[in-house]
């Protein structure tokens, strides 16, 4: 598989390229066919994955205590595309666009295709 979409950042060691509206990071040792594969499915899952994405948030003490209104239906509406950065273990979506507040990121980890979510960060 080509390097197609991706172009290389020498100033953060790492491959970027957007599929289908979402952005990609893959760190310069992470880049090869199977991370771009990986890349590209969750792209794919996303959409499908995104309730349980939204539930576990609202779920997550986190959340709890920074959003604490939200629903899953706002989370799922508000969060919008995030930017995956590919690791060892699966992922981490980073959330700068998202509507739930002004003043935060929102970092969310997960395993394998999003087969499950474990931390969520709200910085800011």
């Amino acid at each position: 598989m080509e390097h197609l979409h991706y172009e290389f950042s020498d100033e953060y060691k790492r491959y970027e390229a957007t599929l289908d509206g979402m952005k990609v990071n893959i760190p310069e040792d992470l880049m090869n066919d199977e991370s771009m594969r990986f890349a590209e499915n969750v792209r794919n899952q996303y959409t499908a994955k995104l309730e349980e994405l939204a539930r576990f948030c609202v779920e997550s003490e986190t959340f709890e205590y920074v959003y604490p209104e939200a629903t899953i239906e706002d989370v799922m509406k508000k969060l919008h595309l995030p930017i995956l950065k590919v690791d060892e273990v699966g992922g981490r979506f980073t959330y700068t666009q998202h509507e739930l507040d002004e003043d935060h990121l929102i970092d969310i980890e997960f395993v394998g295709v999003m087969e499950s979510f474990f931390s969520v960060e709200v910085d800011g």
